[in-house]
């Protein structure tokens, strides 16, 4: 069984990391990710490893028995437009007003969700066949704003003036002050 469920991890991460852009994260960090992650939590499901590979994606997985595995991810923005091309067959659709799409098998399952103010694609995938109404609300309790809300607190060097909009100011922005003068 543990072999089962091994091999459904690696199938999963292979078919999310297939379908990716090669962009690597700019707008957050792997421990803010980390932190973010260990915060969720999911009815009947225990967070397992947390991995970053090679800042392209950040993955945490949460296990239930042996064969029931959840993955939530983050990836760059632009890897999103790869999961609507036509040879997905996924279904397009808004959810709470972003860009999303659903794919489901009898294998595996995912949903991709893109966050233009997070400058990234957040993506909740299951094993086997699972309906979409499921992952919306993994992906809702996740609440990818609080991710934002971390990288922005944790990240920015820069001291923005009060004039400027929260919902403006970028996470992980470096003072030009700290830049080299070439």
């Amino acid at each position: 069984m543990v072999n089962k469920i091994s091999l459904l991890a690696v199938l999963l991460i292979m078919c999310l990391t297939s379908i990716f852009a090669q962009q690597k994260i700019r707008t957050t960090d792997f421990p803010t990710f980390k932190k973010w992650s260990s915060q969720i939590q999911i009815s009947g499901y225990k967070q397992g490893e947390v991995e970053d590979e090679s800042s392209i994606n950040y993955t945490a997985n949460y296990f239930s028995g042996t064969t029931k595995l959840i993955q939530i991810g983050v990836s760059d923005i632009s890897s999103f437009r790869t999961m609507v091309s036509p040879a997905q067959k996924a279904q397009q659709y808004l959810f709470d007003g972003k860009n999303a799409v659903y794919y489901t098998s009898p294998d595996n399952s995912f949903l991709a969700v893109e966050y233009k103010q997070l400058e990234l694609c957040v993506i909740v995938a299951a094993t086997g066949k699972v309906d979409k109404e499921f992952l919306e609300t993994i992906l809702t309790k996740s609440n990818p704003k609080a991710l934002y809300n971390l990288s922005a607190s944790s990240s920015s060097s820069v001291k923005w003036p009060a004039s400027i909009p929260e919902s403006l100011k970028l996470p992980n922005a470096i003072s030009i002050e700290k830049l080299d003068p070439d």
